[in-house]
């Protein structure tokens, strides 16, 4: 499967803001002593990632709109 570079990576992705903080480096610091294996994802796999998020869902996209179509917010039982 090829990915596409002409799709953005929208602003809310912070992973790569994220794994650099401090807290990031804790985090994946304790589940890397659980998994007991090294959890790297490279910046290749990351990027994709991010250009995911802004690739469509039309059947998802259909469901949500569904979904807060009605009053309550929530979808009604067929």
């Amino acid at each position: 499967m090829t990915q596409s570079t002409d799709v953005s990576i929208p602003k809310c992705y912070n992973y790569f803001r994220a794994a650099d903080s401090p807290v990031g480096r804790a985090i994946k610091s304790r589940l890397e002593r659980r998994a007991k294996s090294d959890l790297d994802i490279s910046y290749e796999l990351a990027t994709a990632w991010g250009r995911a998020m802004n690739t469509g869902d039309r059947l998802g996209d259909a469901y949500i709109m569904a979904a807060f179509a009605s009053p309550s917010g929530s979808a009604s039982p067929s």
